[in-house]
């Protein structure tokens, strides 16, 4: 349920859960909200056992009791892996599947023995983010994302079941790319986004405003020829206007063929350093800047 409550920008935010790789994406999202992040583990507020049948309500059961026990608002976040092979399991009992030691090798092993040999290999993750207030209200948004599963496990770059999933449109798996490309499409993104459109504050962009972009190089300081600068400084000593061309060697012509009709210094310097005949053309073809058609 969605609530017109929301958040100022400064205040301080619990995250209840343990989970360093939730807690690293879950900051990530919140972060630009100008909002103060503190774990759950960093005040030593245990984790409620998840006893809800669904997703939503093992959030808002964790939400909760982080946002009663600190007297801060508090984000809890459950999320699972489901496999339409299997049922849509190891789903609210994902955590469960690595064992009290949280081994996700082993739970990536167990997926894989439970599917055998079925052909379907049609996969989801879901994510329920749930927004507490001490006072006992509470707002949740879900986020998915639709994938298959695949084997063996690729990738080392995530957590949980994120070597065997890849979200659909894609060929890599979660545990394949870096967590700025999951963080764009994630469940976990999806479901903060609306969560943060509802009760987060806005964005906090640099100085100016989001519409502002970098300042814009000189165009002298953008990518040329070494030629090109060392004329068009030449063109600038002079004051000359030098017309825009497209490329580098176009604009190194133009850029001589001014400093040359401009200079007296320069033809003499030529005259005394070649024996051809003191002509532009000659000129530029011995400096290497007329194209190959152009100096025949």
């Amino acid at each position: 349920m969605s609530v017109a409550r929301r958040l100022e920008r400064g205040s301080r935010l619990i995250l209840a859960s343990h989970n360093s790789g939730k807690l690293r994406e879950i900051a990530a999202l919140v972060a630009p909200r100008g909002i103060g992040l503190v774990p759950a583990g960093e005040l030593g507020l245990a984790e409620p056992e998840e006893t809800e049948a669904d997703f939503a309500g093992n959030a808002r059961l964790k939400a909760w009791a982080a946002a009663r026990n600190a007297g801060l608002p508090a984000l809890a976040d459950d999320s699972g892996f489901c496999v339409a092979a299997l049922g849509g399991a190891p789903g609210v009992l994902s955590a469960r599947w690595a064992g009290p030691a949280k081994d996700f090798a082993l739970a990536l092993r167990k997926v894989q023995a439970a599917r055998g040999d079925n052909p379907d290999d049609r996969a989801w993750f879901v994510c329920v983010l749930c927004l507490a207030w001490p006072d006992g209200e509470t707002a949740s948004y879900l986020g998915r994302v639709e994938g298959r599963v695949v084997w063996p496990p690729r990738g080392a770059l995530g957590f949980g079941y994120d070597p065997i999933f890849v979200p659909n449109g894609a060929s890599r798996t979660y545990g394949e790319i870096s967590p700025d490309e999951k963080q764009a499409t994630s469940h976990r993104a999806r479901a903060m986004t609306q969560l943060a459109a509802a009760c987060l504050p806005a964005r906090q962009y640099p100085p100016g405003g989001r519409g502002v972009q970098k300042q814009a190089r000189p165009s002298f300081l953008k990518k040329r020829s070494k030629k090109l600068l060392l004329f068009r400084g030449l063109a600038c000593v002079f004051g000359l206007k030098i017309r825009e061309r497209r490329r580098c060697r176009e604009k190194s012509l133009y850029i001589m063929i001014a400093v040359f009709k401009r200079t007296r210094w320069l033809r003499r310097w030529y005259c005394r350093s070649s024996s051809e005949p003191t002509t532009l053309p000659s000129a530029l073809r011995n400096m290497n800047l007329l194209r190959p058609q152009q100096r025949r």
